[in-house]
């Protein structure tokens, strides 16, 4: 079977063998109109990436020389790679992602089955979601009881993250949807609109949002549907 690594976006294992990829190999790959340097800072920025834990930076000097320019270069670990490639919401978004899950998949020694790449990245997929959902099912089963209280909410149209995750059939996890949360928060102030709060037994109250934010930051879950 032909290496993953050089199929669609290279991957390298950093000094302590975990594997990585170079941020401008996943821009070029997802054909974002931002310039580089943009779209990785705001989307750090934007969905709180953490530095020496989701990414590291690496400076690489023009003709070796510290006097020189450089060139900042981002390697980013596969969970923060996923997760850029999902809210990019677009076909290669959806490609990229799913070859990641491969990817992590094949580095814990999974078996792999003849067939094309595109059908193997499904079939990851498929596992991984399968495995995401037993993971978290008795976990979360209260906290969704206590989400879905917010689609009877009296003023309408807000969600908890979860409820909204559950309602269009997207598989988010716990640490996911914690950063969207945060990102959820801070659009809605900038924008002056409300943030709903819901009674929760596990943490007293969590924040509930309108579904215009909903659907702009995590979508319908059409993008995320086999």
């Amino acid at each position: 079977m032909t290496n993953p690594t050089t199929d669609l976006i290279p991957i390298v294992n950093n000094p302590e063998g975990k594997p990585t990829i170079n941020a401008r190999d996943l821009h070029e790959f997802l054909n974002s109109k931002q310039q580089f340097a943009n779209w990785i800072k705001n989307r750090i920025e934007t969905y709180d990436f953490m530095e020496d834990s989701d990414y590291v930076i690496i400076n690489n000097f023009i003709n070796n020389s510290r006097r020189g320019p450089k060139v900042i270069e981002y390697h980013l670990g596969l969970d923060m790679a996923k997760e850029l490639s999902m809210v990019e919401r677009t076909e290669k978004g959806r490609e990229a992602r799913k070859y990641f899950i491969q990817c992590e998949q094949i580095a814990k020694g999974k078996d792999t089955t003849k067939g094309s790449l595109v059908e193997q990245a499904q079939m990851f997929l498929k596992v991984a979601q399968e495995q995401e959902v037993i993971a978290e099912e008795q976990k979360l089963l209260k906290l969704r009881m206590d989400a879905f209280e917010t689609q009877s909410d009296s003023t309408g149209g807000f969600y908890t993250i979860l409820a909204w995750s559950s309602m269009t059939k997207l598989k988010i996890p716990t640490d996911m949807a914690n950063r969207l949360g945060r990102v959820c928060s801070k659009i809605s102030k900038s924008r002056d609109i409300v943030i709903g709060k819901v009674p929760d037994s596990r943490y007293g109250t969590v924040n509930s949002y309108h579904e215009t934010i909903l659907k702009e930051i995590i979508g319908v879950g059409s993008m995320y549907d086999e």
